[in-house]
């Protein structure tokens, strides 16, 4: 399988995007149990979701990102976290249009 995707590594995530099928943005979130526990994880995930949800509007459309969480972003807090997500999700979109 080959992947044509683009990457962008941050000191938290990892984003890959690659275009889709589908008329919408779609989402994928990897967290694995390296990162820390079921509540860690699941809090990761949930900012995660937020961050894309607050900014689908500005996302084109067909994309699908997969965000990957590194073990340093069980350490941020929310808001730092959201921050770092969206200068992620600006740089994939900046990547995808080149």
């Amino acid at each position: 399988m080959k992947t044509t995707g683009k990457s962008v590594h941050t000191q938290n995530f990892i984003g890959v995007t690659d275009m889709g099928p589908q008329p919408a943005p779609r989402i994928g979130i990897t967290v694995t149990k390296k990162v820390g526990s079921a509540v860690i994880r699941n809090r990761i995930k949930r900012i995660v979701r937020e961050c894309f949800r607050t900014n689908k509007s500005r996302l084109p459309s067909g994309m699908d990102f997969h965000i990957i969480a590194k073990f340093s972003a069980a350490s941020q807090n929310p808001k730092d976290m959201l921050h770092s997500l969206q200068c992620l999700f600006e740089d994939l979109i900046r990547r995808c249009s080149h």
